[in-house]
This record gives structure tokens, sequence and C-alpha cells, in this order.
């Protein structure tokens, strides 16, 4: 989105100021990608009114610049000057308006005090005492103006507010599913009548000034997550063989919130893997024990770190591909700057892309606590007589991979079972 600048002055006293502020947003890389810049100097002969045509831009701008110094500039018939008519009406349209006092004001006109004393009344404004000061106040408060928007993510995108979630967007129904998940975990504890205002809030996703839904409360409860973007799905592929070739005997893409894809692709994974059952462990049990091909807890465990730590800006999805030797999962995101494959396999720092998501994930049980699930997954696929699972993070994806078991190395390398 582009925002158009409306810049008041007087002309005579900051022809130099005008000029450099033009300058400085139109070559800027972040600013000239953002903004246009309206100076009445640079505007072409019109069968118009000078008093038309700057009033007609005001009403067409975004943002309204003024700067205000020693002269009160020319004078109509009323004794009105037109920077005090464009910060009027600037003021009666509602526009966004920042405002640029110069120091010192030794000479400064009475008019002119008495515009920038109502100016002062209104709008926060800033100093300068030379162009090069004001260059930095302007690109402070533009730079300001593009994070209050979300237009420049300074934020872990689950934390930002670019997506505009509303209340409405949100399914009443899957925030109470998240209650009783959180409840039954036992690791928080929730009121028993707790508001979704206050979940959001205890969570992250909500800017208790300004009211503002952070984007992660879409991806954790929203009716149509999809809605907000179509990359947000996990594609579940079954391979017969260890190559990545077609046919595919099963292909899903799996949409929905964050905790129905997890639950969903968990599901697609453990059911087409082998599973095996034991004797009975004595003459009156009637129950027989089971074993997976993987442990369960590794292999949602490693789901819930590609959701959590995937990129959500990048347009593509998490991959789980089960190949007749191995489980591979794959997602759009990187590791943390400095940061290689030998971090995880020892404990460390939390550092997910989308620390509300983990949050979240860590609440409701999915996982047992930061900082641990990479070495868990290490420790529980070995502990279950597996190949020691491989983490590949490259500059662009990440790619987990956990290797499967035979039918026979289980039923050889474990007493008692059959195969």
């Amino acid at each position: 989105m582009s925002y158009r600048i409306f810049i008041s002055s007087v002309q005579r006293e900051f022809a130099k100021e005008r000029k450099a502020l033009a300058d400085m947003i139109r070559n800027d890389m972040l600013l000239g990608t953002f903004f246009d810049v309206f100076l009445f100097e640079r505007t072409m002969a019109q069968n118009r009114s000078a008093k038309s045509v700057y009033i007609g831009e005001v009403e067409d701008c975004d943002i309204y610049l003024g700067i205000f110094g020693n002269e009160y500039g020319f004078e109509d018939s009323q004794g009105v000057s037109p920077t005090e008519r464009e910060y009027d009406k600037a003021t009666e349209l509602g526009k966004f308006r920042l405002a640029f006092i110069k120091r010192p004001a030794s000479t400064r006109s009475r008019k002119e005090r008495a515009l920038i004393a109502k100016v002062e009344q209104s709008v926060t404004r800033k100093t300068f005492s030379s162009v090069a000061t004001l260059k930095k106040v302007v690109y402070e408060a533009l730079f300001q103006f593009l994070r209050d928007r979300d237009a420049v993510n300074v934020r872990p995108f689950d934390e930002s507010f670019s997506l505009g979630v509303k209340v409405d967007d949100l399914d009443e129904g899957k925030v109470s599913a998240f209650v009783k998940m959180v409840r039954a975990a036992g690791k928080v504890t929730f009121p028993r009548a707790i508001a979704l205002d206050d979940i959001l809030l205890r969570l992250g996703a909500k800017d208790s000034r300004t009211g503002k839904i952070a984007n992660a409360a879409a991806l954790l409860f929203a009716k149509d997550p999809s809605r907000f973007s179509p990359s947000w799905e996990m594609k579940c592929i079954q391979l017969w063989g260890t190559a990545f070739e077609k046919p595919f005997p099963s292909y899903h893409i799996y949409h929905g919130t964050v905790f129905e894809q997890i639950d969903m692709a968990l599901d697609f994974v453990m059911s087409r893997v082998d599973h095996w059952v034991g004797p009975r462990t004595g003459e009156r049990s009637a129950q027989a024990p089971a074993r997976s091909e993987f442990p369960v807890e590794a292999v949602r465990e490693a789901i819930v770190n590609a959701v959590c730590h995937r990129d959500y800006t990048d347009e593509g999805s998490v991959q789980v591909m089960l190949f007749r030797d191995r489980l591979e999962i794959l997602n759009p995101g990187t590791l943390p700057r400095g940061w290689t494959a030998a971090n995880l396999l020892r404990t460390h720092d939390s550092k997910p892309h989308n620390g509300i998501l983990a949050t979240a994930m860590q609440w409701a049980g999915y996982v047992e606590k930061s900082g641990y699930g990479t070495e868990d997954i290490v420790r529980k696929c070995k502990a279950w007589g597996l190949q020691e699972p491989e983490y590949h993070p490259s500059d662009v994806d990440f790619r987990l991979v956990l290797w499967r078991q035979t039918v026979r190395e289980v039923a050889d390398s474990t007493p008692g079972w059959s195969g």
C-alpha cells in the first residue's frame, strides 16, 4: 500500500527543507516503497486556482506533514495563510498529521506563533534546527507510522497485527476446545469462566492498549484460517519407496487451525506405519501389549516444531512425507542466526519463530517444555531402538528425518515379540 504525503509550509522559508524531504522519501529504499510526496511547487500549471489545488491535495493525501518556522506566509483576503488553511482542512478531514517546528524562534511572527500554539494543542510535534535534523525526525516519524500499521514487520509474524484479525473471525467452539485442553494438561490454571479477551491477553495475542488482535489468533482459533493465507496448510504424502516419486499411495492436504492440522498429520503418519502386537503378559490378561513403529510422542513433537518454527510469510507449506525407510518433515523456516544442527542435539534456549504458537502448544500439552523438544525427539527415538534422527537446516527450509524400523528388526531385537 502506498501512502500520499502532503508537505505543508511557507515555500519561501523552507524551499531547501521541502526539496530535501521529498528527495529523501522518494529515494530511500524503505520510505520510497510506501510513500509518495506532493510538493505544490512541482505541480504543472493548471486551469485552477492555487487554493483549490492545495486544498484538493490535502483532501487526497493520507498524511499531512507540516513544517513551521518564523514566517506566517501570504495572507488571503480574510487574513489566513495557505499553511493555516491546509492545517485546518487536514484537521477537519481527520487526516494523520505530523508537525515539525524549527528552533530557535527569536524572530517568529505573531501569527506564526498563534498557528503553532493551535497545532501543539492537538498534534504531537517534533523540533529541528537544521535540514539534517529535520530529515532524521521525519524519517523516524514515518517509520513509526509504518510500524503502527504493521506495514514493516518488526515483530515475529504471530505477534504482529498485519492480518487485521477481528473477534468475529474467531470460532468460539475452537476457543472452548483449547480451554479444555489447557485444563486437562494442567500446565497453567484458567478460571472456571474465562473470556476470549482474557485468553488472548494471557497468550500475548492481543494488545491491551490498542485492542488489536495478533495474527496468532487466526492460526489458533479462526473459523477459516485459509481465508487469511492459502499456504496455511499441511501436505501429507505417503510414498512407495525411498525416493520422491509418483504415483503416491496417499496424498492429503489438511487445512484448519494449527491444532487441527497437527492432529490430522499425526493420524496420517500413525495410521500408515507398522504396528505389532506382543504376547499376553499373563494367563489372566485379556490384553496383549502393542508397539508402534515410532514413539507417537516423538512424531507429535516433530510436527509441532514444524508448525511453531515455520515462516508464515513464506508461500510454502509444511510437508510430512512418509517414505518406506524414513519419515521426513519439511517446513519453510530457518534456524536462529548462528545456530547449526548441533545446537538442536543439546538442551538450548527456546527461540521459536512464533512464540505465541509455541506457548499455546505447551499450555495445551502438545509439547513438554520449551527448548527441549529437539533433544527429546532424539532421546525418545533412540530409546525406541531407532537410528538417531537427523536435522538438516538450510538457508530456505528445515528438514527433520526420523528413520523407520522394519518388522523383522523389531521382532529380532525385542524378546518375546513376533512379527
